[in-house]
């Protein structure tokens, strides 16, 4: 099981890199019941040319479809979505009109990946997330509505892909990301709420790619992170916060640039914390599994040494001496020479 769920966590992002004409196929530009008529078993689908003449009643021909461009479709509400069953991948980015509710995110249950980017409309809330339970990878850049809070960040555990660039609602704080434990690439840029601090690296464990957020405008904090084991990284810098410098290199897989003396001072909190030995609370859960593991492995490289050196000493000391046969021969002749 665990190879099966490493196996999906390595296959390719979908929304990372989208080939639109790869995934969707290229845009129709006749009505849907005519691309319907000539295409029945097609399962892909953009209709982002037909901007102002779709109407939710013809949505009914979308039925059965897997992956659907509906950007900037700004014709239809929810009753569209109820022909969108089963669908797997979805960009609405731009769908903002309030015709579109939580009660639209009901019919997208089972979806894979889903772009919403820009759908900021107030009708939009925590209910929504709460029909994208399993979901992969989405895309809600500029959803800065303030209807979505942490409440919404539940329902995305083990998720792998999190684009939320420019979310700046005070309603997202630290504890969102308590839930992302497995995700590969998180955006957070333009989330410059001070609810959010670098507090929030924490839990992510295995994440591979991270743009950061800018605390100010004078000093932008962009952080690319393209690593497989954080949390080592993390206790390094739990460990000894004060070795926190430009451009660190703890660890071969750790690439970072801090440049803000508020990064300097979270940590130096999370080791305040550690240092009271506070138990009980999630965080000092977290450092001591982090440190557990480190121990856990420097015993195990320990243990590992020993028994090489071990078992070099057994086969040397196995080993009989080879004669100096050579060197006896000579002695010899020195000596019948001497009698001489």
């Amino acid at each position: 099981m665990e190879s099966n769920e490493e196996e999906f966590n390595e296959q390719p992002l979908i929304l990372e890199n989208l080939n639109r004409i790869e995934t969707f196929g290229r845009q129709i530009h006749v009505p849907l019941a005519e691309w319907r008529a000539a295409n029945p078993t097609a399962t892909t689908c953009d209709i982002t040319l037909l901007q102002g003449m779709v109407t939710d009643d013809d949505f009914r021909h979308l039925a059965g479809i897997k992956a659907l461009n509906m950007s900037d479709i700004r014709t239809v509400t929810d009753a569209a979505f109820a022909h969108l069953e089963g669908i797997e991948i979805l960009v609405m980015s731009g769908c903002r009109q309030p015709g579109i509710t939580d009660a639209a995110f009901a019919h997208l249950r089972g979806i894979i990946a889903l772009d919403m980017a820009r759908c900021n409309q107030a009708s939009i809330t925590n209910a929504a997330f709460a029909h994208l339970e399993g979901i992969r990878e989405l895309e809600m850049n500029s959803c800065d509505q303030p209807g979505i809070t942490d409440e919404a960040f539940i329902h995305l555990t083990g998720i792998r892909f999190l684009s939320m660039v420019n979310c700046r609602q005070p309603g997202i704080t630290d504890a969102a990301f308590s839930n992302l434990e497995g995700i590969r690439y998180l955006n957070v840029g333009g989330c410059n709420q001070p609810t959010i601090t670098p507090m929030a690296l924490v839990p992510l464990y295995g994440i591979r790619t991270m743009i950061w957020k800018n605390w100010d405008e004078n000093s932008p904090l962009r952080i690319a992170l393209r690593v497989r084991h954080i949390d080592a990284c993390m206790s390094i810098l739990i460990e000894h916060p004060e070795a926190v410098t430009e451009d660190p290199r703890f660890v071969p897989q750790w690439r970072a640039t801090f440049t803000n003396s508020q990064i300097m001072e979270s940590y130096r909190r999370v080791s305040a914390e550690r240092a009271k030995g506070r138990r009980g609370t999630a965080l000092t859960a977290m450092i001591a599994r982090q440190r557990a593991r480190v121990a856990r492995q420097q015993v195990a490289a320990t243990a590992t040494a020993a028994t090489a050196s071990a078992t070099a000493a057994a086969t040397a000391a196995a080993t009989p001496p080879v004669p100096n046969v050579g060197g006896t021969r000579k002695k010899q002749r020195r000596s019948r020479r001497k009698s001489n």
